[in-house]
């Protein structure tokens, strides 16, 4: 699967350890940690699950299964508000 940004949803960075972003339904939703770094890699554009678990795993030292089942709950929520989509194969 390969995840892109939805649409063009405003976001900031108020600090150096988190991304705030306006989401199309005008709420802010505030990412830190692995969620900001997920947020940075797919601004820069479309990326796989396999990239965004490796890129977790390497900056946050956790295991893959771990990385993939947070970035899978992680990326619902995303979805679910409408930030993120699964993009065009």
């Amino acid at each position: 699967m390969t995840v892109q940004i939805a649409g063009h949803p405003v976001a900031s960075r108020p600090d150096d350890e988190s991304v705030v972003i306006l989401g199309s339904d005008r709420k802010y939703y505030s990412l830190t940690g692995p969620g900001r770094l997920v947020w940075d890699l797919l601004s820069a554009g479309p990326r796989t699950r396999p990239e965004l678990v490796a890129a977790i795993v390497q900056s946050y030292e956790v295991e893959a299964p771990r990385a993939g089942a947070d970035l899978d709950a992680l990326l619902g929520q995303l979805m679910e508000a409408g930030l993120v989509e699964q993009a065009a194969a």
